[in-house]
C-alpha cells in the first residue's frame, strides 16, 4: 500500500457534469414525499454500511427530473455530509428501482472507470484510515457536519492502486461482506425474538422503577475530545457519540459489554424511543451519550427495556418484567 499513490477523489471522478454533487438548500422538503415515485436515498439506507435497498421515501418523478445532479445510478458511492457524518455506501449492481434520488444530507460520488472500482473505494473510506479523513473535516457546532460537502468529498484523499489490484481487494472484502450479511439477517431475526419475548414478558405483569434502579453509569468515565485532539491521536479504537462512531482514535477509554444512550442531539427515534448502542471491544466514548451497564438484570435486557421506553416526554424510567 505504501508503494501507491495519493490522489483526490475529485481527480479520479468521472468525466461529465456533477459527477460529485448533492441537492441544494432545500431541494427537498418532508411535504413532497409521495407514496410511490423516485426512492430518496438518505442515512437509513446507508448505515449498515451495505447499501439497505428499502424503507424509502419517495418523490415524484417531476421534481427528480428537476435535479439532474441529484440522479444515482448503479456504483455510484454515497456519502452522509449531515448528521451520521461518516455513512458511505454504494449503490448496488442490480437496484431494486430503476432510478434513485439524493436526499439533501447527502452527496454522491460517480468514479472514472478507467481508473476507478467503486467497491474499492467503498472499503476504503469504511477503513479507519478512510474514516478519519472524512471525519477530521467535520464541524462540531449544532448538528454535526461538512462545512462545504462538495468541495470536502472531491479533497478527500484516496489511495489509487491499479485497476486489477483494486478488482482483486474488492473481490475479497465482497465475499466477507455477504458472510457478514448472513450473519445480519441472523442478528436481526433475533432481535425481533428478543422484542417479541420482552413484550410477552410485561403481560404478564411488570414494575415500573427509574432508571438507576437497574442501571449502573460509568459517565466520569466518558472524555469528549475534540478535533484536534482526535487527529493528533489517530489510532483503530471507536469513539463513539451520541448516535454511533464520530471518529477513531489511538487510545481507549472502555474494555467491556456497555450501553450507551444518546444524551443530547438527535437522540429520540420517531417513535419516542432513545437512540441504544449496545458496544463491547475497546472504545472511547464522548460526552454526548450516557454509558450503562444492568444493576440486577443482564445487559441485553436492560437494552431491550430501554429500547421500548418512551423518552419523548421528561421521563427516565423503564418497565422491568415481573416474576
Amino acid at each position: 500500500m505504501t508503494e501507491w499513490p495519493l490522489v483526490r477523489l475529485g481527480d479520479i471522478a468521472a468525466d461529465e457534469k456533477s459527477a460529485i454533487s448533492k441537492p441544494y438548500g432545500s431541494a427537498i422538503i418532508r411535504d413532497d414525499y409521495r407514496d410511490a415515485g423516485v426512492p430518496v436515498v438518505r442515512g437509513v439506507n446507508l448505515a449498515r454500511g451495505r447499501f439497505y435497498d428499502d424503507e424509502f421515501v419517495f418523490i415524484s418523478e417531476d421534481l427528480a427530473d428537476r435535479m439532474p445532479g441529484a440522479r444515482l445510478q448503479p456504483g455510484d458511492l454515497v456519502f452522509t455530509h449531515r448528521g451520521s457524518v461518516g455513512q458511505i455506501s454504494m449503490i448496488p449492481r442490480a437496484p431494486r428501482f430503476h432510478r434513485y434520488t439524493l436526499s439533501t444530507s447527502q452527496v454522491k460520488a460517480r468514479l472514472d472507470p478507467t481508473r476507478a472500482i467503486p467497491e474499492f473505494f467503498y472499503y476504503w473510506f469504511l477503513s479507519p484510515a478512510g474514516r478519519h479523513s472524512i471525519l477530521q473535516s467535520v464541524s462540531t457546532v449544532g448538528v454535526p457536519g461538512l462545512a462545504r460537502p462538495v468541495e470536502t468529498i472531491k479533497s478527500l484523499p484516496v489511495p489509487l492502486p491499479p485497476l486489477d489490484e483494486q478488482r482483486r481487494i474488492a473481490g475479497v472484502l465482497g465475499a466477507l461482506d455477504d458472510l457478514i450479511d448472513t450473519d445480519r439477517d441472523l442478528c436481526d431475526r433475533l432481535r425481533c425474538g428478543a422484542a417479541a419475548s420482552y413484550s410477552l414478558a410485561l403481560g404478564s405483569g411488570f414494575d415500573e422503577v427509574p432508571l438507576d434502579e437497574c442501571a449502573r453509569f460509568y459517565n466520569r468515565g466518558r472524555i469528549p475530545l475534540s478535533k484536534a485532539e482526535r487527529s493528533a491521536m489517530s489510532g483503530p479504537y471507536p469513539y463513539y457519540g451520541a448516535t454511533g462512531v464520530v471518529d477513531t482514535v489511538g487510545r481507549y477509554l472502555f474494555d467491556a459489554v456497555h450501553i450507551l444512550v444518546g444524551e443530547d442531539g438527535s437522540v429520540i427515534q420517531d417513535d419516542g424511543s432513545p437512540v441504544v448502542q449496545m458496544v463491547w471491544g475497546k472504545y472511547w466514548v464522548n460526552n454526548h451519550a450516557h454509558v450503562l451497564s444492568g444493576v440486577g438484570i443482564s445487559d441485553g435486557l436492560l437494552r431491550q427495556a430501554l429500547l421500548a421506553s418512551n423518552v419523548a416526554p421528561p421521563a427516565c424510567g423503564v418497565a422491568r418484567p415481573g416474576p
